[in-house]
């Protein structure tokens, strides 16, 4: 993250954007995000733990957004949210997620840089292992041979 960051903050500078970098141990930045008036910038990762769009957009964005270090509200995301969540039906939930998609693309409310891979391995002793997707395993039907 430290050379991402460092990129960012050059690119800014080209356009007159004095950038002030500062890292942080995680409790530190856990802590401190609570703080008014929250940060201006921040670089933080994300892996969803089961593939629906609440679980990234409702922690990001609504009420009380755990993930929402710049402190952004916007009542019509908020309604949106509340509506996908109460909505059945793939279509209908779909259709909402991509107006709350277009309203934070217009806002810019955050900027995905990267979507990483997470690497796995296992030894070859080790049986019935099933990669999950959303990076939470499950070891139910591991066997060690």
């Amino acid at each position: 993250p430290k050379a991402i960051a460092q990129a960012i903050a050059d690119d800014l500078g080209k356009i007159g954007i004095k950038v002030s970098l500062k890292t942080k141990p995680w409790k530190d930045y856990l802590k401190d995000r609570q703080k008014s008036p929250g940060f201006q910038g921040f670089i933080l990762g994300w892996t969803g733990e089961y593939g629906d769009p609440d679980n990234f957009y409702y922690s990001h964005f609504g009420p009380n957004a755990t993930a929402d270090l710049g402190r952004w509200k916007n009542n019509q995301i908020l309604r949106l949210l509340e509506t996908g969540r109460k909505t059945q039906g793939k279509d209908a939930r779909a259709r909402i997620y991509r107006q709350v998609d277009q309203i934070l693309f217009e806002q810019a409310v955050r900027i995905p840089i990267v979507h990483s891979q997470p690497l796995l391995g296992k030894r070859a002793n080790i049986q019935g292992w099933k990669p999950s997707p959303l990076g939470s395993e499950s070891f139910e039907t591991v066997d060690k041979t």
